[in-house]
């Protein structure tokens, strides 16, 4: 009601006027058609601006000003041939928007600036079709090919090439509202700032893009935005950035499907996507991408949380992250580490149904998460495959964690024992680390469940050949029938599985199966603290067979204890399988490996 009561309103003071006095009526929307020819005007055959007569940039300048005088969203055509463009084209005094568009195609409709132009300046919506933008400059200014500083209007663009352009902030184009690119490939765009092709202020969704060889300065190489970036069915190849975010960078969210990113790379954070806030990433493929610091393929810090406002999530689902690379090999002391060989998450983060191999993080000082780092809880990991990941902290003193995985708080939500929470049937197999967690590695508690996972032939230089948990599993939370076979701690304890605190009165350790793992010191299939505080065990069903370790074959303790407490830790195995396990020091601890402290 209220836009009728202003549509109305607005109508009764348009007729007041034109009865009032004369005025001049526009006519309606006009197509012009620019190129060579006679001047006759309406078709490509006899031009409305015929570049015999003038130059390319003056004719398409005067077709712009014929739009601009006449009402509606008039349409500007470039015939098929290749123009020179020497001078830019002022479409700012437009107020209701323009369509450029060529002949038949972009590879016929062909506009070069000579490595000295910039094409079109305007502030009014603009539509772009079947042309290609080569070689165009600007020193000083944004957007070689496009520039418009109003957030409010709206850039589609269709069916068009744009390469070997350059400018300040977006090489190609700098737009300040909203965009909508498709069918279009950007090559060999360069900016001296963020966006090596395109910079966005507002929202911009990209669709069956070609995005191969841009170069950002700072952030973003071939594509920046300043709000949310929706990429689909787009392949970004070889883009690049000396900031963060090789192929994508926007300080807002990122949402991306059926897209591949190959080759990308910065020296900083997110080989190719550098996000700040919820973001997701679905069905698509990451290969070969490669950062200096943080994310080989994904970056997700989420700092627009230090302002308070909810949890941010990083969310990957059916993806393939393949060859990504955290390589921090500088004397530079804050880039010394590495975290997140494909993805880095600041906050919660969900992995689902997504596969993981040969990512690594290799670097002077800490190696965090050869596949995935998570800095907050990881709320969900379930059906993933993870395979030849690694972390390699490579100095004097560092320390490499987490050959596949990276937690740095807590698995799950407490007391939530639903599918929605945990880790679920993931498998980690080759995966390595430096120093603790060959597959995964937890810095908090596991709080829910943590059920049907294999690790199968991890190692750690250290401890937890293929699971280290530096906490402990909480009342409630379960770890259910998960499978270790083969995993090796080189120099540490728990071949299979490394608990740094206790298994608490109230969880579940039942079903699982732990087979040929080693340690070299405690516990060849298990690790678990068994001291003077610690919670009774409450092992169930289990079977350990051909684990081995120098004390304790198949479980070992945490500390020294006595011989009581040595005795309620053989007591707690009662009722699980325990086969042909061996211990090479203290022989008679091969299934149980704790050091006993001796009376006085």
């Amino acid at each position: 009601m209220q836009k009728f009561l202003t549509a109305l309103v607005t109508s009764s003071l348009v007729v007041a006027a034109l009865v009032a006095a004369p005025v001049s009526v526009k006519a309606a929307a006009e197509t012009y058609y620019v190129g060579p020819g006679t001047d006759t005007g309406g078709s490509c055959t006899t031009p409305d601006y015929t570049t015999d007569a003038v130059d390319d940039d003056e004719a398409i300048q005067d077709a712009v000003d014929a739009a601009v005088a006449n009402a509606g969203v008039d349409t500007i055509v470039i015939c098929d041939g290749s123009y020179v463009i020497t001078a830019q084209i002022d479409a700012t005094a437009d107020t209701e928007g323009l369509i450029i568009e060529g002949e038949t195609s972009a590879e016929l409709s062909v506009l070069d600036g000579a490595g000295a132009s910039q094409f079109l300046d305007t502030n009014e919506d603009l539509t772009i079709g079947d042309l290609t933008f080569s070689n165009f400059a600007v020193v000083g200014d944004n957007g070689a090919v496009i520039h418009n500083d109003s957030i409010d209007d709206l850039l589609t663009v269709e069916g068009s090439v744009f390469e070997d352009n350059f400018a300040g902030y977006g090489g190609a184009i700098y737009w300040g509202g909203q965009g909508d690119i498709n069918d279009s490939t950007f090559e060999d765009n360069s900016a001296g700032g963020n966006g090596g092709a395109l910079y966005f202020g507002e929202d911009a969704s990209i669709g069956y893009s070609v995005f191969d060889d841009n170069f950002a300065y700072h952030r973003g190489g071939a594509v920046y935005g300043d709000y949310v970036l929706i990429l689909n069915h787009s392949d970004f190849v070889s883009n690049s950035s000396f900031g963060s975010g090789g192929a994508v960078a926007t300080d807002n969210s990122v949402y991306t499907l059926h897209s591949t990113f190959t080759g990308n790379g910065t020296t900083s954070k997110g080989g190719a996507i550098y996000a700040n806030d919820d973001s997701s990433t679905g069905y698509s493929v990451f290969t070969d991408n490669t950062s200096g610091w943080r994310g080989g393929a994904i970056y997700n810090g989420n700092n627009l949380n230090d302002s308070g406002v909810g949890v941010r999530e990083t969310h990957v689902y059916h993806s393939v992250f393949t060859g990504n690379q955290v390589l921090a090999e500088t004397e530079v002391p804050w880039a010394q580490n590495g975290y997140g060989g494909a993805v880095f998450g600041r906050d919660e983060c969900t992995v689902t149904d997504s596969t993981f191999t040969d990512n690594e993080v290799s670097v002077l000082d800490d190696a965090r998460g050869g596949a995935v780092f998570c800095d907050e809880d990881i709320d969900l990991l379930a059906d993933n495959r993870f395979s030849g990941n690694s972390a390699t902290g490579a100095g004097y003193g560092a320390d490499g964690a987490g050959g596949a995985v990276f937690g740095n708080e807590d698995l799950g939500w407490t007391t939530d024992n639903s599918s929605t929470s945990g880790a679920f049937r993931n498998s980690f197999t080759n995966n390595t680390a430096s120093d603790e967690g060959g597959g995964m590695y937890l810095e908090g508690d596991i709080e829910a469940q943590f059920s049907k996972n294999v690790f199968k032939r991890n190692s750690a230089g250290l401890s937890g050949g293929g699971l280290y948990v530096d906490e402990q599993l909480i009342n409630d939370a379960s770890f259910t029938g998960n499978r270790f076979d083969g995993n090796i701690a080189t120099d540490g304890d728990g071949g299979g599985a490394y608990f740094g605190a206790h298994l608490e009165t109230g969880s579940v350790f039942k079903g699982n199966r732990f087979s040929r793992n080693r340690a070299g010191d405690l516990g060849g299939a298990l690790r678990v603290d068994v001291g003077e505080y610690a919670a009774p065990l409450n092992l169930s069903r289990n079977t350990f067979v051909l684990n081995r370790a120098r004390i304790g074959g198949a479980v070992g303790g945490g500390e020294a204890v006595s011989r009581g407490d040595a005795r309620v830790l053989q007591r707690a195995l009662r009722g699980n399988r325990l086969s042909k396990n061996k211990a090479t020091q203290q022989r008679r601890t091969f299934n149980v490996g704790i050091e006993i402290l001796e009376p006085g």
